[in-house]
């Protein structure tokens, strides 16, 4: 039984654990003990896990399959001795990047620019890391694939009336009235140059280790541009969800309780906005959430401090970014929270992430450029589908 075998069979088994206690309290029509939340969330936490070291351990091997039907890798390794590249069987599940001769026989060249860029499997395997280390596009917004710089997208901006009728009764024609948002394609880059002796000399090897850093790097900063603080709409930033025109603001001038979480998701809910709720929050807002105490000093989200509390508030998933101030207002003090529904937020994609590198553009000094690009936008569908608590302090 090879690895990813062995993983499966082991989900399975984890997943009927699982199942059991789930079954379990459903049979005793009890409120859920602290063993079985325990239970439940460590049975949860490895599923994740294993689904996670599953998909890793896919792409890899797709990705290698890919590599080994090139003619020009295989002639490659031939002249190279047959040795594995990038970690081959051996990869873990890692994500792995193309070495720079691999690019060389497998690229799109750039002219000129001498640049080689990212196969089409691994351009996708590097927009998965990518989303793996965003909150907001891991968050499941409306993904649209963009086939210009700009496009259009429709959106009912009233729906058809509905009315009773009697028998026979002649229907009343009604028409929706229909709206339109656009996504234009904003491009967030970043560009490093790197000695050529850094690049052949280093374990690992510094080009997979500026590649994963560009890509944190860039998601981190999407981040930033879709939530709302670098993206205040003036180009070339995006518009961020803070900031998009007509959401709903609530400020509250003090430290944020549970009370006001579930105020915002009763507005989402009275605005018919509630089919995939997330919220947003800065560490600091979570960490008051997450230390709140009861009439008897016990924690509210996790009675059991060894156990951290569930990313989690009345059902709605909870994502952390330190790309939310918390230095804002005339305190320096104040931060928000956003409260969304998903399902009203499109993030347009002009194309797959370009992660390339060139050999020409510092020729004289012996350097090796690398460059990552990509082109996004983000826009409400609806923006009744937008809640955001301001003003939260310490």
């Amino acid at each position: 039984m090879d690895i990813l075998d062995g993983l499966k069979s082991r989900r399975e088994q984890r997943y009927n654990e699982l199942r059991a206690v789930v079954d379990r309290v459903d049979a005793t029509g009890n409120p859920w003990s602290q063993v079985d939340e325990r239970s439940f969330t460590e049975l949860e936490t490895e599923l994740k896990q294993i689904d996670s070291r599953i998909d890793d351990i896919t792409k890899a091997e797709a990705h290698r399959s890919t590599l080994e039907s090139n003619p020009g890798y295989m002639e490659y390794h031939r002249l190279n001795g047959g040795s594995a590249r990038n970690g081959g069987n051996g990869s873990g599940g890692r994500l792995v990047f193309p070495t720079m001769a691999e690019y060389r026989v497998l690229g799109e060249g750039t002219g000129a620019g001498g640049g080689f860029l990212v196969p089409d499997q691994t351009a996708r395997q590097v927009y998965d890391f990518l989303k793996s280390r965003s909150v907001v596009l891991e968050a499941g917004p409306v993904g649209i694939e963009m086939i210009s710089d700009v496009t259009a997208l429709a959106k009912v901006a009233s729906g058809t009336s509905v009315g009773m009728y009697n028998e026979s009764q002649l229907l009343t024609a009604s028409d929706p009235v229909f709206g339109q948002t656009t996504l234009t394609a904003r491009k967030a880059g970043a560009f490093t140059l790197a000695s050529r002796e850094v690049l052949e000399d280093s374990s690992p090897s510094v080009r997979e280790v500026l590649a994963r850093d560009h890509l944190n790097q860039l998601a981190l900063y999407l981040d930033s541009q879709f939530l709302g603080i670098a993206g205040n709409g003036t180009p070339p930033n995006m518009r961020g969800i803070y900031n998009f025109t007509g959401a709903t603001t609530t400020n509250l001038a003090v430290a944020v309780t549970l009370d006001h979480i579930a105020d915002a998701l009763e507005r989402l809910e009275i605005a018919n906005a509630g089919a995939k709720l997330h919220i947003f929050m800065s560490p600091r807002d979570w960490a008051n959430l997450r230390t709140a105490k009861d009439t008897q000093t016990r924690y509210q989200l996790s009675p059991d401090p060894t156990q951290d509390a569930r990313r989690q508030l009345f059902g709605t998933p909870v994502s952390v970014s330190s790309q939310i101030p918390t230095n804002l207002g005339a305190t320096t003090n104040e931060s928000w929270i956003l409260v969304v529904d998903m399902n009203q937020i499109a993030i347009g994609r002009r194309r797959e992430i370009e992660l390339s590198y060139s050999e020409h553009f510092a020729y004289q000094n012996d350097q090796i450029a690398v460059r990552t690009t990509g082109r996004f936008d983000i826009q409400p569908i609806n923006v009744a589908g937008t809640q955001i608590i301001g003003q939260t302090r310490p």
